[in-house]
């Protein structure tokens, strides 16, 4: 069933202000980006379709993970397709259609009305203290779950005075991004999973069966196999490594260099004076030698190699079939149960095209639980320039 809720509600049980009767309603989620339900709703004299109005809350069944424990250490797949909740922002009516049009964001993003004070997050931070440091920083306090099972160490900087959506998601910068994330999302919590070894439930997607199409790109054109790191010395000058760059493994694999900056903002020298005047106040800043800058600008480009920069991107887009609840689904059935993240098998034969890639978006009709289509991409993104 897919319900409407008042603006104000906290706890989405019942049928809430009544039961819609949408003619179609499609849930979009990127990993580690945009979440959204968009629904159509007839015009009908039973005036259901006035129910939807601005900041009202939608809930709808999702292919969501669900976790077993509060504290996010261990989360499993849901069997079966997960209630998630919708914020209503845009409601557009056609009459000449006879019908409504909303657009929704998932719950989750009632954070962004939140905001943090005062926040920096120092050099070698555990993702767990980054997350701790900003519930502690907000200025509206918050009990939503916020974990992580992930013990790598991130940096992130100054992050004062932003939105803990803007924290946490930001393409660039967020922490999702900089700690690799596998991003859950369950209505109101977040939980920030390892990602470095993806599930492999040994899904197959083939063309005949359970795909009616499939469009692919490769490229390496943001291929980058030598990374000179820049980080800053005392003086505000840019300051590189003794060796200048760092090679990747596979350079040799191709017929050119592709060579890449990679501006580690961390990697400042900070040189502390001593003074001999008793009454001059002790500095609380902290000294940070070139040698500490060397081992976070050669760190970072550790971390993007071990991201894929130097692999060529394949992007994957699949539609499916919608066989239906019928004697012959039965043995595709088990495709429902593929997640956002989890890597799987895709065989094309017209063209001879195999991949194994990670699904890192899909469209879902809430109205049948079936996905329309998936994007699996291969790698993921980076933050490196190029080298002009």
């Amino acid at each position: 069933m897919i319900c409407i809720y008042e603006a104000n509600t906290t706890s989405w049980h019942g049928n809430g202000l009544c039961v819609l009767q949408p003619s179609s309603c499609t849930v979009t989620e990127i990993a580690g980006g945009d979440f959204s339900l968009t629904l159509v709703h007839p015009i009908t004299e039973d005036l259901r379709w006035k129910e939807l109005q601005e900041e009202r809350i939608i809930k709808a069944p999702v292919p969501a993970y669900k976790p077993l424990e509060d504290d996010g250490t261990v989360i499993v797949p849901a069997e079966q397709a997960t209630e998630q909740c919708f914020r209503i922002h845009s409601v557009s009516v056609d009459t000449a259609n006879h019908e409504v049009t909303v657009e929704t964001r998932h719950i989750s993003y009632d954070f962004m009305g939140n905001m943090c004070g005062r926040l920096s997050i120092q050099v070698g931070t555990y993702v767990v203290n980054a997350l701790t440091k900003m519930r502690e920083a907000l200025m509206s306090p918050d009990g939503r779950i916020l974990a992580t099972n992930i013990a790598r160490r991130v940096s992130l900087g100054d992050r004062s005075f932003v939105n803990p959506i803007k924290y946490l998601l930001d393409p660039d910068i967020g922490l999702v991004q900089r700690s690799r994330a596998r991003l859950v999302r369950n209505n109101a919590d977040f939980y920030l999973l390892d990602n470095d070894d993806p599930p492999d439930r040994g899904y197959e997607i083939v063309y005949g069966k359970n795909m009616t199409g499939i469009s692919w790109s490769k490229s390496t054109d943001g291929v980058v196999t030598r990374i000179v790191p820049i980080g800053e010395d005392a003086d505000g000058r840019r300051m590189l490594l003794p060796e200048q760059w760092i090679d990747s493994p596979h350079i040799g694999e191709y017929p050119v260099i592709h060579t890449g900056t990679l501006t580690v903002t961390d990697a400042k020298e900070v040189i502390v004076e001593e003074s001999d005047d008793e009454e001059e106040p002790v500095s609380d800043i902290e000294p940070f030698t070139k040698e500490q800058c060397y081992e976070l600008m050669r760190q970072a480009a550790a971390d993007e190699f071990a991201k894929g920069c130097d692999m060529p991107d394949l992007t994957v887009d699949i539609d499916f079939i919608h066989i239906g609840d019928t004697e012959e689904y039965r043995q595709y059935r088990n495709l429902e149960r593929v997640f956002l993240y989890d890597l799987v098998r895709i065989r094309h034969a017209p063209t001879g095209f195999v991949a194994k890639a990670q699904v890192s978006g899909y469209e879902w009709d809430a109205l049948t639980k079936r996905y329309n289509h998936f994007i699996c991409l291969h790698l993921p993104m980076r933050f490196l320039e190029w080298v002009e």
